[in-house]
């Protein structure tokens, strides 16, 4: 009988022993690739073109694939032993190389018929024969389209770039979610050798109680052990990195030491892609301030040159009232015109200090529905006056989930108030036809599986596409009176709680913009960046 529980103890051990040396670290591995590919996704929907051309030389999904590809052959050689490891290996294995040798995406590809990217597969002398070659192939004719400043072609290109990382993301995630079977194999495992030990007692006691007795604390103080690895094991895999307490000084006891020196490495690297992301947001940022600064020196030129001349002409206008020829009317008004101008000046630098010191949005579970009621009725009034009708769709099913209140309010306000502005204008009303009696804006809420939608659309005069493909750049405007800062910053906020943020529209039809948000936690980071409001409805 101790023969027998020894050999299960031995198996648990190994078994235990693959998964604090092999699967978890590998896990967090993963985590940190799925993480890159997430950085590449968001380049390439985010990025202007000309930023982009000059970071995707250095983006490489298929690298980070060659990666976990490397790190599974090493567990592999190291869970030789173990059938139920190398059966999740060779499973991961086989998803990575379909991933790298396979043609599928190419496939895929020509039978879109887009013709950017049938001339890159045509013009180009390489042989693309794998998922990897196409990747290549396609990101050299993206940088060669940019260079050529042929950006409509560039973006099909950069659209097709996006869909093979998102294909990567979708792949290393389903191979990462074979990781909680496999602990929870582990797991079955650990509890049925459990059962059959306390069986094994169980009978042994028929015979002699008090040595059965003996056995049973024996096996019971082996068991917790066991037990206590088996629900750090569990934690560490979801994200917990917490240690576990075994008094015991046995191998059980080295192991346990072994696992929670493991579960501090991980936290620390943990703690390390952190601070990595959250250095690269602030050179993104640095970036972003580097733009806006060469655009508020040309704001705030204007305005000091009208100053400076509205000064010497009140200058002479008071000289000529000290000589008794002045008109006090004109030194007023000159007055009034450089205050003007200093208020347009306070304003700009206002906008831009906004921007530029944004605070972290405070996440606390609200009704999505009736914060856009709410925002609606306090509108009504507004849209009334403009002769604007308005249609709100709530999705019963969307629950309550963790958001800024505040900002979300300020994002969904700076919509609905472009939209009445795209709807009142004299030219919008010529160019659609419409009568203001059939101005109209549509708000809806989905729940879409994990994600909440909301989309505000107007039937207004749609947007120019060249236009549109600036929508969400800092101080880009098409309004007399717009600073150009309201949809950068709604981009910021939406960033800062994982969602997204897009804009669909037809000349002539209407335009659409839609915000996706998170419902369940993302299991991503704090963000480590910050948002502010702009003015309410301006952009």
């Amino acid at each position: 009988m101790e023969v027998l529980g020894f050999s299960r103890l031995q198996h648990l051990r190994k078994t235990v022993s693959t998964l604090v040396e092999n699967v978890l670290p590998l896990t967090e591995t993963m985590s940190e690739g799925l993480r890159q590919l997430r950085i590449y996704q968001e380049g390439l929907g985010q990025l202007e073109d000309r930023l982009l051309r000059s970071q995707i030389p250095k983006y490489d999904p298929f690298g980070v694939v060659q990666q976990m590809q490397k790190q599974f052959r090493a567990m592999r050689e190291r869970a030789s032993g173990d059938a139920t490891a190398l059966e999740l290996v060779a499973r991961s294995l086989l998803r990575l190389d379909q991933l790298l040798t396979g043609r599928d995406m190419l496939d895929s590809l020509r039978s879109r018929e887009r013709r950017a990217v049938d001339e890159v597969l045509t013009s180009t002398r390489a042989d693309v024969k794998t998922n990897e070659d196409l990747w290549k192939t396609l990101a050299r004719g993206y940088v060669r389209a940019v260079d050529r400043g042929q950006y409509e072609q560039a973006r099909d290109l950069r659209d097709e770039l996006k869909k093979i990382v998102l294909a990567i993301r979708q792949e290393l995630g389903a191979a990462r979610r074979e990781f909680p079977r496999f602990v929870s194999r582990v797991d079955v495992v650990a509890k049925a050798s459990e059962q059959r030990t306390i069986w094994i007692v169980g009978t042994a006691m028929l015979g002699a109680l008090g040595v059965s007795v003996i056995v049973l604390v024996w096996v019971s103080s082996t068991l917790k052990p066991i037990q206590a690895l088996r629900r750090g094991a569990n934690r560490v895999a979801q994200g917990d990195f917490a240690l576990v307490t075994v008094p015991s000084r046995d191998e059980l006891g080295q192991l346990a030491e072994d696992f929670n020196q493991m579960a501090m490495r991980l936290a620390e690297r943990d703690r390390q892609l952190t601070r990595q992301r959250d250095e690269l947001h602030r050179a993104e940022r640095l970036a972003t301030v580097g733009k806006l600064s060469s655009q508020i020196s040309h704001e705030i030129r204007n305005p000091l040159s009208s100053m400076g001349l509205n000064t010497e002409l009140l200058l002479e206008e008071l000289e000529l009232l000290e000589a008794g020829q002045g008109s006090p009317a004109e030194a007023k008004a000159l007055t009034r015109s450089i205050g003007a101008e200093i208020d347009r000046l306070a304003n700009v630098t206002s906008q831009y200090l906004r921007l530029a010191r944004l605070p972290r949005p405070d996440l606390q579970t609200a009704d999505l529905n009736a914060l856009v009621q709410d925002l609606l009725n306090f509108m009504r009034e507004e849209m009334s006056r403009h002769r604007v009708a308005h249609v709100f769709e709530p999705d019963p099913a969307l629950p309550s989930f963790p958001f800024d209140e505040g900002q979300l309010r300020q994002c969904v306000l700076n919509f609905i108030r472009n939209a009445i502005d795209a709807l009142t204008t004299d030219a919008a009303r010529t160019s659609t036809g419409k009568s203001a009696s059939e101005a109209r804006i549509t708000v809806r809420t989905r729940l879409l599986g994990d994600v909440a939608e909301l989309t505000v659309h107007d039937n207004g005069p749609g947007i120019a596409p060249d236009n549109l493909a600036r929508l969400f750049e800092p101080f880009f405007t098409t309004k007399s009176s717009g600073t150009g800062l309201g949809l950068a910053l709604v981009r910021e906020i939406v960033a800062a709680h994982y969602g997204e943020v897009r804009v669909d529209s037809q000349v002539g039809l209407g335009t659409t913009f839609t915000l996706t948000l998170p419902v369940a936690p993302t299991g991503l980071p704090p963000f480590s960046g910050s948002v502010d409001m702009a003015p309410e409805g301006e952009t």
